[in-house]
């Protein structure tokens, strides 16, 4: 309900906008880690790691980057619980990439792969899950 009355809102106030996702964005994949395609592959190797991590990039991705910055920068840190089978979270990137985009430099997005991490981490932390099929 709360997401249709913003709507709403945005609209009636002239300030919605529209996203379009990108054709890589948008083609199925099987959300399968082991079966060793190209993406899965591209998926895990863009996670920040000790070595990789900076903390002067805007976008991060992993457990790691949001530990970091969490305790050693003073931007607004906006945090994407994702899954590569979540149509809603194919649906957010693009928008939550726009936004860190308009304020580059004031915030960091980090991106959290929910398949990569397990269900233990969510419990861990106190993080609200639901399992679906």
């Amino acid at each position: 309900m709360a997401a249709l009355a913003a709507e709403r809102f945005l609209t009636a106030n002239n300030l919605a906008r529209q996203f379009k996702q990108s054709e890589a964005a948008t083609a199925p994949t099987n959300g399968h880690a082991a079966n060793g395609n190209g993406a899965d592959k591209a998926t895990t190797a863009s996670v920040d790691t000790p070595e990789a991590f900076d903390i002067n990039n805007d976008k991060h991705k992993g457990q790691y980057a949001l530990r970091k910055l969490y305790h050693e920068s003073k931007r607004l840190i906006c945090v994407l619980y994702t899954a590569p089978t979540c149509g809603p979270c194919r649906t957010l990137k693009p928008i939550f990439n726009a936004v860190v985009d308009e304020y580059k430099g004031k915030v960091h997005f980090v991106e959290i792969d929910i398949e990569q991490v397990g269900r233990g981490w969510l419990e861990h932390w106190g993080l609200p899950y639901f399992l679906s099929t």
